[in-house]
């Protein structure tokens, strides 16, 4: 555990000293928020439930701006490049466990993606007054199950992919179809049939769905949780059969 510990704070230091990776996740979507924000405001509306363009957007922009970018274009490329350099080569030769280091990479996303959670549902609510969920133990779960679910996937990815920079190019070509087709920055609402189906098979999707579903109350979206439950078992597998330290 002491390892484990220390080995998670000396990543979240180079994470957060990678401005690129820092600005994205924690930046970015406050960003985003400001700048919809004051094009839309937050006056509810019937196509949303009664609620506000903010209060919809908030647990969609959690899902695809903050889990997703430490999913698909933060980890997975740091396992890719720490890898190629021969890091992770040296690190498994020390007396730490491959737990301890795989662990380490989990944990320090998960801390990230929590803390941008915070912020972003902080901006909204001191700006735009959104809607806060009443059920807040429901919606941390939900989190944990979307972020374990894509961080498979991420780990899977750096598994089958061995150049840090096809990792990085590939990480691009699924992130932002899937950050713009899932429901996510834009409502699907606004999103011709046709896309709303491709979208059925995006994983981030169904993130956005569970996410939503748990903020407002509608409680745990079962198609959502067996989705994401497939995708972790997937990448899981995937992860175990092609991963390579060196």
């Amino acid at each position: 555990m002491k390892s484990l510990l220390k080995l998670t704070f000396v990543d979240l230091k180079l994470y957060l000293r990678n401005h690129i990776a820092s600005f994205f996740t924690l930046v970015f979507p406050l960003l985003m928020l400001v700048l919809f924000g004051a094009m839309y405001g937050n006056q509810p509306s019937a196509l949303f439930g009664g609620h506000g363009s903010m209060d919809v957007t908030v647990p969609g922009y959690i899902a695809t701006l903050v889990i997703g970018t430490t999913a698909f274009l933060s980890l997975p490329v740091d396992l890719a490049l720490q890898r190629q350099l021969g890091i992770l080569r040296r690190m498994r030769a020390t007396p730490l466990r491959s737990g301890v280091l795989l662990g380490s990479k989990i944990i320090t996303n998960l801390v990230i993606s929590l803390v941008g959670m915070i912020l972003l549902v902080a901006a909204g609510a001191l700006i735009y007054h959104i809607y806060l969920p009443a059920n807040w133990l429901d919606v941390l779960l939900g989190i944990l199950l979307c972020c374990l679910s894509l961080y498979a996937l991420g780990f899977a990815l750096a598994s089958v992919i061995r150049s840090a920079g096809a990792v990085r190019a590939v990480s691009f070509i699924i992130f932002y179809p899937m950050m713009f087709f899932s429901g996510g920055t834009l409502p699907s609402q606004f999103l011709p049939g046709a896309v709303q189906t491709v979208a059925k098979a995006m994983p981030m999707t169904y993130s956005v769905n569970l996410l939503h579903d748990l903020w407002f109350g509608a409680g745990w979206n079962g198609t959502a949780v067996l989705a994401l439950l497939g995708f972790l078992a997937a990448g899981v597998l995937i992860s175990v059969r092609f991963f390579k330290w060196e």
